[in-house]
């Protein structure tokens, strides 16, 4: 799994279906996803240093309804990479 780049998976599973359980990026702290299509994967960053990856059918539209909710909130895809990139 390459949600973001070098991705492993720590438990969960990962394949036809989806993306379900908790990874880890080289560098980066770990996350734990719930991913159904990799293209539209966005990674949230909670207060708590948590971070959870979504596939929201809409990413884009997901993202301004977000930034519009949720100004105080700072949007990033910088680290952001699609599965088998």
């Amino acid at each position: 799994m390459h949600i973001i780049y070098k991705t492993v998976r720590l438990w969960g599973s990962g394949g036809i279906w989806g993306y379900y359980g908790k990874f880890k990026t080289i560098g980066q702290p770990s996350f734990t996803a719930y991913v159904t299509d990799a293209r539209n994967c966005v990674m949230l960053t909670l207060k708590s240093g948590e971070r959870i990856a979504i596939s929201p059918h809409r990413k884009e539209a997901f993202l301004e309804k977000l930034s519009e909710l949720r100004p105080d909130l700072l949007i990033s895809q910088k680290h952001m990479r699609r599965l088998g990139d």
